[in-house]
């Protein structure tokens, strides 16, 4: 996945669908390895930006896709996993920041539900 490619879906550049398509390998990799107990992850991330600053938003834009079925909590969990990873990222203030932490804590992995995410939305606002 590259930074760009996050930064013009925040944005709203960029269709959800052709991002989900871009990723499907990755998040295939992911759910296989988050189902083993003990694994690590693999977030595959080409920082191709210099900076990208992240909103609540730009995280109210991908829990909302979660909420209308576009995205699942696989990938909604690899997004935010990936934002968190990046050294590029820069946030507007701590509300997004936690909000990411939120949806990519292994911890809270199950409790990603319509009614978890809903909570952030509403957190964000």
């Amino acid at each position: 996945m590259q930074l760009s490619k996050i930064g013009r879906l925040l944005k709203q550049e960029l269709n959800i669908a052709d991002f989900k398509e871009d990723i499907r390998g990755e998040i295939s990799s992911y759910k296989n390895s988050l189902s083993k107990k003990g694994s690590s992850q693999p977030i595959i991330l080409n920082e191709d930006l210099q900076q990208l600053q992240v909103s609540g938003s730009d995280i109210q834009i991908i829990c909302k896709a979660y909420l209308e079925g576009i995205l699942d909590k696989w990938e909604l969990n690899y997004i935010a996993e990936a934002i968190l990873l990046s050294s590029k990222i820069s946030f507007t203030d701590d509300k997004a920041e936690k909000a990411l932490y939120s949806l990519s804590d292994p911890e809270f992995f199950e409790l990603i539900s319509d009614n978890y995410v809903r909570q952030i939305v509403n957190d964000l606002e």
